[in-house]
């Protein structure tokens, strides 16, 4: 299996991995302006990547300890399904994928 990889890589159109790379920009753009009004929450900028952290300002919310108790109270009243920071060894963030239709 991994040696069918780089030969599936390598015959991919070059404007595959643009039109891709163009997709993720626009998402990675338009997180930030959604999240402009909101002090609580800051965006750490990223670059070619699917996902973002998004940075909560641990002062912010007295009866949320964690970003993990602030996923669960996010997944449970607004339906959204984000990774809390504590999952890659961080705190007081959680990660979004850019890799999603854009719905706004």
């Amino acid at each position: 299996m991994a040696n069918a990889v780089p030969q599936i890589l390598s015959s991919m159109p070059e404007q595959y991995s643009e039109d891709i790379a163009q997709k993720l920009k626009i998402r990675a753009d338009i997180v930030p302006q959604k999240l402009s009004n909101l002090n609580e929450l800051y965006i750490t900028p990223t670059e070619g990547l699917i996902y973002s952290m998004i940075l909560i300002d641990p002062n912010a919310f007295q009866d949320i300890p964690t970003s993990s108790v602030f996923v669960d109270k996010l997944a449970a009243e607004e339906s959204v399904s984000v990774m809390p920071a504590e999952v890659y060894l961080s705190t007081n963030g959680f990660r979004i994928v850019l890799c999603n239709s854009i719905m706004w």
